[in-house]
């Protein structure tokens, strides 16, 4: 049997956040999209409570640490000599990364 998901839409009538819904509550992994349709961010909901971000609050560092990333400056990004590319760390896209 297939879970069925929670959906809300934007005015413009594009969809702006799923959430499973799994023994009737909304539990899992919540999709948060822009109007572009994009990700924004995932969120974790359990027995109809919005648990949040695990994330937020964790430092740069913390988050890197995480992903298995370095941190380093630009031009230790344009001296490297593999494939290396600088991305952006906060916890929204941790989120999208890991969750």
């Amino acid at each position: 049997m297939e879970n069925e998901i929670w959906r809300t839409y934007y005015s413009n009538g594009k969809l702006k956040e799923e959430v499973p819904i799994k023994r009737g509550k909304l539990n899992g992994i919540g999709i948060l999209y822009s109007e572009d349709g994009d990700i924004i961010e995932k969120k974790i909901y359990k027995n109809d409570i919005l648990m949040g971000n695990p994330y937020v609050g964790m430092s740069t560092e913390e988050l890197a640490n995480r992903l298995g990333y370095i941190i380093s400056d630009k031009s230790e990004v344009d001296l490297a000599e593999d494939d290396a590319e600088a991305v952006e760390i906060n916890w929204k896209e941790v989120s999208k990364i890991l969750l």
